[in-house]
C-alpha cells in the first residue's frame, strides 16, 4: 500500500519533467521507466520469495527482508540529495 500511494504521488511528477526536459524522448524515455520500475518489481519479488522458501522460520526471515529493503530505501532517497538540479535545456 505505502509504495503504491508512494509511486501514484511521484509518477505524475516524473511524467511532466519528461515532457518538460526532453519533449522529443518521451516516448523512449516513458519506456524505459516502465522496463526499469517492472524489472526492480520481478527482481525484488522473486528474491524475497526465494529467502522465505528456503528459511526455517518465515517470520524472522520476513522481518529482516523487511529491514534490508527499509535501508535500501533510505539510501536511495539519500543518494537523491547528490543530483544536480538542472534548469532551462539540458
Amino acid at each position: 500500500m505505502i509504495s503504491g500511494f508512494g509511486l501514484g504521488c511521484t509518477a505524475p511528477a516524473a511524467n511532466n519533467a519528461i515532457l518538460k526536459l526532453a519533449p522529443d524522448h518521451v516516448a523512449e524515455i516513458a519506456g524505459l521507466r516502465g522496463m526499469f520500475r517492472q524489472s526492480g518489481s520481478i527482481l525484488c519479488i522473486s528474491s524475497v520469495t526465494a529467502v522465505l522458501a528456503r528459511s526455517t522460520d518465515v517470520g524472522l526471515a520476513q522481518a529482516h527482508v523487511f529491514w534490508v529493503l527499509a535501508g535500501i530505501l533510505v539510501l536511495a532517497a539519500a543518494c537523491t540529495l547528490t543530483i544536480e538540479d538542472h534548469r532551462g535545456s539540458w
